[in-house]
């Protein structure tokens, strides 16, 4: 059996049963499945929830505390897409027309989180939904996609018959990582500008 950490915090007590070191503790996150911790209510004795093989637990610092009572966390239940600041200046210097923003603002509203394809309720978007989603004319759309895919900025492949359109992710994210396919479509563009 391992040992035992007591952590205290005001009428409750926190029983560490555990293999591991005591630098797991110091992480934000503790995911190491062999910490075993119930929340003892000091004054009744009473085992308020435990934590068991597998679970997490977020630790916060009273400076994390401190932050956020002082910052506020907006649209809470909205995703966003995010934009990289290293090519928001070269996609500037690229003369974009009103209606080239207006395909890449639709299409953002629509991206993948890893695979950087534009999807619907989990389906594909095509050509012909793509054009009515950015209720543009069909020779201004073909024109507008065209251009930002010679820039790079989007691609367009085939799934099946359909037209299925992917934004780099060098530009523009939706989530952290992105699968190797979407990566290997725009690692050579310009607008990886770290070389990764």
């Amino acid at each position: 059996m391992g040992s035992i950490d007591v952590v205290f915090k005001p009428k409750m007590v926190c029983i560490f049963t555990r293999r591991t070191p005591m630098e797991q503790l110091k992480r934000k996150e503790i995911k190491e499945e062999e910490i075993v911790c119930s929340y003892v209510d000091t004054e009744t004795g009473e085992v308020k929830y435990t934590l068991r093989e597998g679970d997490s637990i977020r630790v916060d610092t009273k400076e994390q505390k401190e932050y956020r009572a002082n910052h506020k966390y907006i649209k809470k239940n909205n995703s966003f897409v995010k934009i990289y600041k290293d090519t928001i200046g070269l996609l500037a210097k690229e003369e974009l027309t009103k209606s080239e923003f207006k395909i890449i603002l639709t299409a953002l509203a629509y991206l993948d989180k890893t695979s950087g394809i534009l999807t619907e309720d989990g389906m594909n978007i095509g050509k012909q939904r793509f054009m009515e989603l950015v209720d543009i004319s069909h020779n201004t759309f073909t024109e507008g996609v065209n251009h930002l895919i010679e820039l790079n900025i989007m691609a367009r492949t085939k799934s099946g018959k359909n037209s299925v359109y992917l934004m780099n992710p060098f530009i523009f994210m939706n989530g952290t990582y992105i699968n190797a396919t979407l990566y290997r479509i725009f690692k050579k563009s310009k607008w990886n500008t770290q070389n990764d």
